[in-house]
């Protein structure tokens, strides 16, 4: 049995059917795109729009308040205390700082002064001389408990000049003096050193005074003879004999609890035999 293919009328029908509804689809996209480009769409989308800015000015105010947020009462009581105690704790090291310092000083300052007139004193008994000569007198070291002045004695004695150069007025040999005073003017103890340098002039010269030290509480002196420290030495008494050593000792105002104290040799110094002097006087 034959099948009967559709005529021209029947593909006709078909084609007007597909077109229709090819149509039909195009209205119902062109009505959808109307509706989201509309008025109503635009009112949506400026709708959200508000509220996107509404939310992030809301959020940017937050920020805002936090950033601009002062210190409270009790953070600034706390911040005040603190500087207090650093500052306090600054306060007391600087201060122990420089109390050690002026200490230092001090201490530094008598030490200094004690020394340059242990280099004195060294330097004028190494050339003192044997007093037996024309111009060398005796060697005389006076205490000063027998004089009434403890703490404060005396030395006497004749060295041979160190003057590079000779000059006029100024011989071989020298007379040189330490003595401890109590300054009139201040009411401290100085200790002195006078120096005669002109041992013919027809009159006494006034001796070069030079003070070595001032605010000294004890100057104290004693001589080795080879077998005891003696407390005075008046070599006219000891065959003209200087001592072999001179213990110095030197006690400041300023550090009366540390006397400085150096034992000074003498070149010629000799060992006193006081039996062999009695000896020889009989």
């Amino acid at each position: 049995m034959a099948v009967r293919q559709p005529g021209g009328r029947f593909r006709r029908r078909l084609a007007r059917v597909s077109l229709e509804s090819r149509n039909v689809g195009l209205g119902r996209r062109r009505d959808a795109r109307a509706v989201r480009d509309g008025p109503l769409a635009a009112a949506t989308q400026g709708t959200k729009r508000l509220a996107v800015h509404a939310r992030l000015h809301g959020r940017n105010a937050v920020t805002a308040r936090a950033t601009s947020r002062g210190f409270t009462l009790l953070e600034m009581l706390t911040a005040t205390a603190m500087v207090a105690v650093l500052a306090a704790s600054l306060y007391a090291s600087l201060r122990v700082a420089f109390r050690a310092r002026r200490t230092a000083l001090a201490a530094g300052e008598a030490t200094r002064k004690i020394t340059v007139v242990m280099a004195m004193i060294k330097a004028d008994l190494l050339s003192a001389m044997v007093p037996n000569g024309i111009l060398a007198g005796e060697f005389t070291g006076n205490s000063g408990k027998s004089l009434g002045r403890d703490g404060s004695d005396d030395l006497t004695f004749y060295a041979a000049a160190t003057d590079a150069e000779p000059r006029a007025g100024v011989g071989d040999v020298k007379k040189i003096e330490y003595v401890c005073e109590q300054r009139t003017d201040g009411g401290t103890s100085v200790l002195l050193r006078r120096v005669t340098t002109n041992l013919l002039a027809p009159t006494a010269p006034e001796p070069d005074e030079e003070i070595l030290c001032r605010g000294v509480s004890a100057f104290t002196l004693r001589y080795f003879d080879g077998t005891t420290w003696e407390e005075t030495w008046d070599s006219t008494a000891r065959n003209n004999a200087l001592p072999l050593a001179v213990e110095v000792t030197v006690m400041l105002d300023d550090d009366p609890d540390r006397p400085v104290s150096q034992v000074l040799t003498l070149p010629c110094g000799q060992e006193y035999d006081e039996s062999a002097s009695s000896g020889g006087e009989s």
